[in-house]
């Protein structure tokens, strides 16, 4: 993932290395995170920080955006 995400130009983050917030983390109830394969972990500023194994989940990232009422910006993990 780290080869891929230089090719994006999407930060990568190492899955152990995360702190989680656990306000980030409430954003997504444990079943969303699950369906969209997709971690809440943490705030910059009023952006919700997302990590991903899929950058191109379209669809799942506008859902969250919507549930979260937030921006987000995404990271792959």
């Amino acid at each position: 993932l780290q080869a891929y995400s230089e090719e994006l130009r999407i930060p990568y983050v190492e899955p152990s290395q995360l702190k989680i917030d656990p306000w980030a983390r409430a954003c997504l109830t444990g079943r969303e995170i699950d369906r969209r394969q997709a971690l809440p972990y943490a705030f910059d500023g009023n952006v919700l920080l997302i990590a991903v194994a899929d950058p191109f989940a379209a669809e799942a990232l506008d859902e969250i955006r919507m549930l979260s009422g937030r921006p987000i910006r995404i990271v792959l993990a």
